[in-house]
């Protein structure tokens, strides 16, 4: 099963239940995830089996995650004046 399979079959199934506004947070803050993966992997998510994740996969995206600059990519980033690293607690496990 890919990880997009296991994304749409999660949301299937969360879908009989949730509010529209938790699919739509699950949705939009899963796809940070799924960046996180596809440029790890250097392939689409419809191609990564979840069989070859490691088991500390979740682990790996929170470290990337708190060692990314603050708003990077954002296209106002220079005009922000935000400089540093995301704080740890920013980043909720």
């Amino acid at each position: 099963m890919t990880i997009s399979e296991s994304f749409e079959l999660f949301v299937k199934n969360g879908s009989t239940y949730w509010a529209d506004s938790n699919k739509n947070y699950y949705e939009k803050n899963c796809n940070y995830f799924f960046r996180y993966l596809e440029d790890t992997y250097s392939r689409p998510m419809d191609e990564i089996s979840l069989a070859e994740l490691p088991r500390d996969v979740l682990k790996d995206y929170i470290i990337w995650l708190r060692s990314k600059d603050k708003f990077s990519g954002h296209p106002l980033q220079d005009t922000m004046r935000v400089r540093g690293k995301v704080k740890a607690n920013t980043v909720k496990t």
